[in-house]
């Protein structure tokens, strides 16, 4: 429909995470207030991996908009319970596990948030029969992913710079990798330090929020979707 220009390529990436740092304000006035969603929306765009898919012309954008989204509808099921949320919400567990095998994590996560609040905990059946729907575009794209695996040969085995990257690369660079107990590629005059210092505040933020709202479904929501899918795609490697 709009061609195959630099700019039709890559506007879907920049909508997608434009919509899901506003979708994040949301879910933060949901959980909390409208301040704790301006904040963690703040924090989702300064982050250079978020940056860095919003500008990519592939589908990372458009499945942190399903998940943001997704997480969205959980909490509003939590607070009243409907089938077309439950519908909806399985509409786009099949949207984003399509565009990305790894999106089947999340619905894990979201499970252990719905065993592990007791107001959810009531609406298990509908948490399973949605999953029929993230599991589907799972094992279909899994099936044909398991014959391409010389596609990511040259990822390395999980190794002694495993945990900087998993807390800093991750989310902290944009197509960084550790080799050698050094960043490459070589980070220009300044970025590193930035890099470094975004790192220290948002894990500091992370870490006394999730100390002050210990009690609340919002650490029930984050913690699972942060650990669960990391765990996977690390027991898998």
């Amino acid at each position: 429909v709009f061609g195959f220009s630099e700019l039709a390529v890559r506007i879907p990436s920049l909508l997608a995470v434009s919509l899901a740092a506003l979708m994040m304000v949301e879910l933060g006035r949901k959980l909390s207030s409208v301040h704790l969603g301006l904040i963690a929306s703040a924090f989702l765009v300064l982050m250079p991996r978020a940056q860095y898919a919003a500008t990519d012309a592939r589908s990372y954008g458009l499945t942190l908009l399903g998940a943001v989204v997704a997480s969205y509808l959980l909490v509003s099921i939590r607070e009243d319970p409907r089938m077309i949320k439950w519908v909806i919400y399985a509409a786009t567990g099949f949207f984003a596990v399509s565009l990305s095998f790894y999106c089947i994590f999340l619905y894990l996560a979201h499970a252990l948030t719905v065993v592990w609040d007791t107001k959810l905990r009531s609406e298990w059946r509908g948490m399973l029969v949605s999953g029929l729907a993230w599991l589907t575009p799972a094992l279909y794209v899994g099936s044909i992913a398991s014959q391409q695996q010389f596609q990511i040969s040259w990822i390395r085995p999980v190794g002694p710079s495993f945990p900087f990257e998993i807390a800093f690369l991750q989310f902290f660079g944009d197509g960084y990798f550790a080799k050698d107990g050094h960043v490459a590629p070589l980070p220009t005059p300044g970025e590193d330090f930035s890099m470094f210092a975004l790192a220290g505040l948002l894990w500091t933020a992370a870490a006394i929020g999730a100390v002050l709202n210990r009690r609340t479904l919002l650490v029930r929501l984050a913690v699972p979707w942060l650990v669960i899918p990391l765990l996977a795609a690390v027991g898998g490697s």
